[in-house]
């Protein structure tokens, strides 16, 4: 028989209503020390719980904060930083910076280094609640060499956050979010991160039976310049899904967000291999529920894209509001659906596609089921698309029911390199608001008036 309360010694009752708080950690490579306790910035520890080589004492309590000094570097030889504790829902842990504190006469973010060694990043495994937050992660391998590593690794990790960094790690993969724990994971953000440097920069995949992610929204970065990583064999992409096998429906993702990025600069093959870009948005293998909104995709150069967007074995999927702009002298294909059970609804509404060869490429297993509206396609050429592999001329394209109410004509950006609209865009005002299919992040598509990424404001 378990003891009631009022058995237990009075000095009992009182620890188990006392609650020991969360504490704030400082931590400076330069000065600090591990020997010391860690709880100001004078006696800031030298390593982080979870670093190679901490031997600091330390007794994790949900939502401790961990505060790095900028300007530092932590090297090699103390990575990866591994997250070993979960926080909370009300008190996830946060291992972030703060900018009045910091080494030198201006700010740096604090930077883990892997001097070039292929030594990983950071990682974690099968922990919840935690943020990583205003950090730097870099050099994992070497530009131009390819290495097959994976930068950042999160395993089998749910409701957690990786905000405000810069990650540039010379690496095949430099944010693998992936999962093989026969469960849902949910509740992952990444927001506001700068991804360079990385053949793949932002990976989701699902990797055994019975496994889920859930819930996951990518939104409000800068993913560019990934040349120095489009090397050897490697196939290029700005954010990835893929399973282990494609016809185990039992495992996938699901509720996925992609909104308001930006994909610019170098993509072209870093070497003298046979590397290219597939996409820098690719939809692939089981999956339900995902909308890609607000995003502008472009770039400065390229060896070779299959599309700017391709979703494939993804079942409703809403491709609203994007701005994709594409170099004339080189074409490529704005959107592919399909190639392998493209799912069961998919809607194309209110992008603006210029500097194409084509718009689209619809595979015959997608075009019973899609949806495609109110887009501005400007081509290099008189066919806009293929669908079920006949080209299509503009008029041949619309009396066949896709853009009735779309338009060819010039999107009047603010400039070659600033996709806002002008006040006399067409694209003002003739966006279609209806989906068809709802989303559960809050936030997940911003309705808008306007065709393309930015809603035309008084005030640019």
């Amino acid at each position: 028989m378990y003891p009631t309360i009022k058995a237990l010694p009075l000095t009992c009752l009182l620890f188990a209503l006392c609650t020991v708080s969360a504490k704030m950690y400082y931590i400076d490579y330069d000065k600090g020390s591990d020997a010391y306790n860690g709880l100001s910035k004078e006696m800031a520890w030298k390593r982080c719980p979870g670093m190679t080589e901490f031997v600091g004492a330390y007794r994790h309590q949900a939502g401790d904060r961990f505060i790095f000094k900028g300007g530092c570097v932590w090297p090699a030889i103390t990575l990866p930083l591994t997250i070993k504790n979960s926080g909370s829902e009300n008190n996830p842990d946060i291992y972030t910076s703060d900018r009045a504190w910091f080494k030198g006469s201006s700010w740096v973010q604090p930077t883990f280094s892997g001097q070039h060694s292929r030594t990983q990043l950071l990682r974690a495994e099968s922990e919840s609640f935690f943020v990583i937050k205003d950090l730097r992660f870099i050099d994992f391998g070497r530009a131009g060499i390819e290495n097959g590593g994976k930068a950042i690794d999160i395993n089998s990790c749910s409701h957690y956050a990786i905000t405000n960094c810069t990650i540039a790690p010379q690496a095949w993969i430099g944010l693998y979010l992936h999962s093989y724990s026969g469960a849902t994971e949910e509740g992952i953000l990444i927001d506001s991160n700068d991804i360079s440097a990385a053949g793949q920069a932002i990976v989701l995949a699902v990797e055994a039976p019975n496994t889920r992610m859930c819930r996951i929204t990518i939104c409000n970065n800068a993913i560019h310049d990934l040349s120095s990583q489009i090397v050897g064999e490697t196939h290029g992409d700005g954010i990835h899904t893929w399973n282990s096998v494609q016809n185990d429906h039992s495992q996938f993702i699901s509720d996925l967000a992609i909104r308001d990025n930006r994909f610019y600069g170098d993509f072209s093959c870093g070497d003298s291999g046979t590397a290219s870009m597939t996409s820098l948005i690719y939809l692939t293998d089981p999956g339900m529920r995902a909308i890609i909104s607000g995003n502008v995709l472009t770039y400065s150069a390229t060896t070779r894209f299959a599309s700017l967007i391709w979703v494939r074995y993804f079942d409703s999927v809403a491709i609203v509001n994007n701005t994709l702009v594409m170099d004339p002298a080189q074409g490529g294909i704005g959107i592919i659906v399909g190639q392998g059970d493209a799912g069961k609804r998919v809607v194309i509404k209110n992008n603006i596609i210029t500097g194409a060869k084509y718009c689209y490429y619809i595979y015959e297993d997608a075009s019973p089921t899609i949806t495609i509206d109110n887009n501005n396609c400007i081509t290099t050429g008189p066919t806009v698309a293929f669908w079920n592999m006949v080209g299509k001329t503009w008029a041949q394209w619309q009396k066949a029911g896709n853009d009735k109410s779309g338009i060819q004509t010039d999107p009047q950006f603010l400039s070659g390199a600033d996709y806002r609209l002008r006040p006399s865009s067409p694209c003002i005002g003739r966006a279609d608001s209806l989906v068809g299919f709802h989303f559960p992040q809050e936030g997940a598509w911003e309705k808008k008036r306007d065709i393309g990424a930015h809603e035309f404001t008084t005030i640019q």
